[in-house]
């Protein structure tokens, strides 16, 4: 339940809440299962994505540097693992330095693709945030290259409604507005909007976010 809660306050911003709550998730996992449950690690997870979200860079910090040696014992493709390395990326990139934060990220990747191969779940992953660092650093044509792949790939995999496939059409469809492509940003943009509303209902804060992007894209566009 609290897990649940915790989700909540997540997807409506309450980012400094749903921290608090997944940190008392791990808390009990790690008395139940043991720090270096798959399960307890995945709260310590969200819990560091929550603290970033929230600017909390120092404390993301402190709880990732608990987690990762305990992440390092998962098989290396385990999506618990990579989320936790690149979560690491995240935080190199929040403090302002974006190449090293690349390189992080494109280490992991070619690990997974070595390993795993590209239709990975976890490569996938790595390929997502390989894209959004690629955003922040310019790099506009290879992030969309990347998102492409994305999205083709967890179609493929996933299936078109999946959330992670949803997520992805997202990030496509921001990058390809920032590649100067209006038109088809837009109809990704309307798509996804009328997929979030079939899948969670209309006033879902996804849904709204997703309406509110696509009104932007128009307004910005036009």
């Amino acid at each position: 339940l609290r897990e649940s809660v915790a989700r909540v306050y997540a997807a409506i911003g309450r980012y400094d809440n749903a921290a608090e709550h997944f940190a008392r998730v791990a808390e009990h996992r790690a008395v139940t299962l043991g720090d270096g449950a798959p399960e307890t690690l995945r709260a310590r997870n969200e819990q560091v994505q929550a603290l970033l979200e929230g600017a909390h860079i120092d404390q993301a910090d402190v709880v990732l540097q608990k987690a990762l040696p305990r992440a390092f014992a998962l098989p290396e493709n385990d999506r618990v693992r990579v989320k936790l390395e690149l979560a690491q990326a995240q935080v190199i990139s929040a403090r302002g330095d974006r190449p090293r934060a690349k390189g992080v990220v494109q280490a992991v990747q070619e690990r997974l693709l070595a390993s795993a191969g590209e239709r990975d779940p976890a490569a996938l992953e790595a390929t997502n945030n390989l894209a959004a660092v690629q955003r922040s650093l310019g790099e506009l044509p290879e992030a969309r290259a990347n998102m492409e792949k994305v999205v083709a790939l967890r179609t493929a995999t996933l299936g078109p409604d999946d959330e992670e496939t949803l997520s992805a059409m997202g990030n496509l469809a921001v990058l390809r507005i920032m590649n100067r492509e209006r038109d088809e940003a837009i109809a990704m943009q309307r798509d996804l909007t009328q997929r979030y509303t079939r899948k969670f209902g209309s006033e879902h804060p996804t849904t709204l976010q997703a309406r509110s992007t696509l009104a932007t894209m128009m307004i910005d566009g036009g």
